[in-house]
C-alpha cells in the first residue's frame, strides 16, 4: 500500500495539504461511495512536475469507463492553483484493475485511487496523490448579526412550495415567502452524482435573485467553468475560478448583492453582485445590466428567492440573509 505522507513530503506537498492524507480499505478510498459498475469516483489529486513545481488534478466521471481530466497549475482551485496555466484531457478508467489512462494537449497519464504518474507537454515526468474530500471553511456558517434564518432543518415558514427530502433537507421548486432587495445570503447545497449526464441535465439548479437574476448550480467538477456552470453569472459571466468541488460533498454560496436603482421608472444603476463559491470569489462586485436566461423583467420591487427545479435532486441546508447590511 502506497505511504501517502511519504510520497506529499517527497513530493514537497505536506505543507500544502497537511490534512489531505486519505486512509483506503482494499485499495479503495474509505470516503468513496459504491458506484455503479464502470463510474469511476470523482477525485482530486495533488502532484508534483520534475521542475519542483506543484499542480493539482481532478478526475470527473463522464460515462461510464470514461472520464474527463483537469490539471491545474500550483495546485487546485482554492489551494494553491495560480492560475498560470490548465489542461484538459479526457481518459479511460478500468474497474477490473482499478486504473485510468489519460492523454490530451501532449500529456499522457496514467494511476488509480491512490496515486498519480504521467508526462507532460514538455516530457517532464510527474507523479502525485489522492487527497481526501475538502470541506470549505464557510459550511457551517453561522448567521451574521440580525440575519433572518431562512432554513435550518427545522421548518419550511419562510418558503412556498417548499419541501424536504427524506434527510431533511430542503429541496429545490420553492421561494421564499418574503422579497428582497439588498442583502448577503448564504446557502449550502449538495449535487447528486449523475455521470450519464450531460451539459445543463447534470444536476441543475440555481439559485434565482429576486426571480431576476440566476447564480448557476450544476456539477462542474473538473470542468472547465463556462458562463452556463456552477457559479456563474448563467448566460452572462463565468466564474473567475471553477470552484466546484465534487458531487455528494456539501458547498457553499456567499453572495452580496445590491438591487438595481430606479428613478421615475427609469434604471440609473445595475444591479451589483459578489460571489464567494467555496470561499473562492468568483464575482467581485460585478455590474449584471439586465435579467439573466427566463429571469423576470428588471424593476425597482424587491422579489424572492427562488431556487430553481430543473428536475435534480439538489438538497439545500443553512440558508440565511442579512439584509441592508
Amino acid at each position: 500500500m502506497v505511504n501517502r505522507r511519504f510520497l506529499l513530503e517527497k513530493l514537497g506537498l505536506l505543507s500544502l495539504a497537511p490534512t489531505l492524507l486519505t486512509k483506503t480499505v482494499n485499495g479503495f478510498d474509505s470516503l468513496h461511495p459504491i458506484l455503479p459498475k464502470g463510474i469511476f469516483p470523482p477525485s482530486e489529486y495533488l502532484a508534483h512536475l520534475a521542475d519542483g513545481k506543484p499542480f493539482g488534478l481532478q478526475i470527473t466521471p463522464t460515462s461510464p469507463f470514461r472520464v474527463a481530466i483537469h490539471a491545474f497549475s500550483g495546485g487546485l482551485p482554492g489551494l494553491g492553483f495560480d492560475k498560470l496555466w490548465e489542461q484538459s484531457l479526457k481518459g479511460k478508467w478500468n474497474d477490473g484493475n482499478l486504473a485510468f489512462v489519460g492523454d490530451g494537449g501532449g500529456w499522457t497519464i496514467q494511476g488509480n485511487l491512490e496515486t498519480i504518474r504521467g508526462i507532460n507537454h514538455k516530457r517532464e515526468t510527474f507523479e502525485g496523490v489522492a487527497v481526501i474530500p475538502r470541506n470549505p471553511k464557510s459550511l457551517g456558517k453561522h448567521p451574521s448579526k440580525g440575519a433572518k434564518v431562512l432554513f435550518d432543518g427545522t421548518n419550511l415558514s419562510h418558503f412556498k412550495q417548499a419541501k424536504k427530502n427524506q434527510e431533511g433537507y430542503l429541496g429545490v421548486g420553492c421561494e421564499t415567502v418574503d422579497s428582497f432587495q439588498d442583502f448577503l445570503l448564504h446557502i449550502e447545497f449538495r449535487l447528486p452524482l449523475l455521470p450519464e449526464k450531460r451539459g445543463q441535465d447534470r444536476a441543475n439548479s440555481g439559485v434565482y435573485i429576486q426571480n431576476r437574476y440566476e447564480i448557476q448550480i450544476l456539477d462542474s467538477f473538473a470542468l472547465e467553468g463556462s458562463k452556463n456552470e456552477c457559479g456563474s453569472i448563467y448566460e452572462y459571466r463565468a466564474p473567475e475560478m471553477n470552484g466546484c468541488l465534487p458531487p455528494n460533498q456539501w458547498q457553499a454560496f456567499d453572495i452580496d448583492f445590491r438591487s438595481a436603482r430606479f428613478e421615475g421608472g427609469k434604471k440609473i444603476k445595475n444591479a451589483l453582485i459578489s460571489v464567494k463559491h467555496n470561499d473562492i470569489l468568483v464575482h467581485d462586485k460585478i455590474e449584471i445590466p439586465k435579467q439573466t436566461g427566463y429571469g423576470r423583467k428588471e424593476g425597482p420591487d424587491p422579489g424572492p428567492i427562488q431556487l430553481q427545479n430543473h428536475g435534480s435532486p439538489v438538497v439545500f441546508r443553512n440558508f440565511w440573509i442579512l439584509e441592508n447590511h
